[in-house]
């Protein structure tokens, strides 16, 4: 587990340099030894993140990153997963149909994601809005108190910036 951590770590370093070429056989050596251990979930968050490197190679490896983002995305779903987990994985193939010239399927895939999400990950929203060619209009939240405390109302706009306990909107038109 801990070599496996530490070819993770290598890998997210030099993702975050910029060397994404350099970052995908880390990432894959990882992927490997935490094959051999029982982490379902790390090793699904694993598998999409090596995916979503192989889209950004230049030229991406359109294939390989679907065939990892696909397996990632169902073992995410029978592990203990959260719903942004794999709902950033399906963005991720979803982005691959794109890649591959398939533009129905990655708009179907935008679509079932949104609906999936919207009330869980409104920046995640906003995301996958963007790309399904929208443009975002404005993130907000809404409606702190409920219906029983509505005289304190006239406080939401002085905390709004703390986005707690408020619904969230995003506001988009179709670019």
């Amino acid at each position: 587990m801990a070599r496996a951590s530490a070819y993770w770590n290598a890998s997210n370093f030099e993702a975050q340099r910029g060397s994404v070429a350099n970052a995908v056989p880390l990432a894959a050596r990882a992927l490997a030894l935490l094959g051999e251990g029982q982490d379902a979930r790390n090793l699904a968050r694993l598998r999409a993140n090596l995916g979503r490197m192989q889209l950004e190679l230049d030229p991406p490896e359109v294939p390989e990153a679907l065939r990892n983002l696909e397996q990632a995305a169902e073992e995410l779903v029978w592990s203990s997963a959260s719903i942004a987990d794999i709902a950033d994985a399906n963005v991720y193939i979803a982005r691959a149909h794109y890649l591959e010239g398939d533009l129905v399927r990655a708009d179907e895939m935008c679509a079932e994601i949104i609906a999936t999400i919207k009330d869980e990950s409104p920046l995640l929203t906003a995301e996958l809005l963007r790309q399904a060619g929208f443009q975002v209009l404005r993130t907000d939240s809404l409606f702190f108190f409920p219906r029983l405390l509505k005289g304190l109302r006239f406080s939401e706009p002085f905390l709004g910036w703390t986005r707690l306990g408020a619904q969230y909107l995003v506001l988009a038109a179709r670019s």
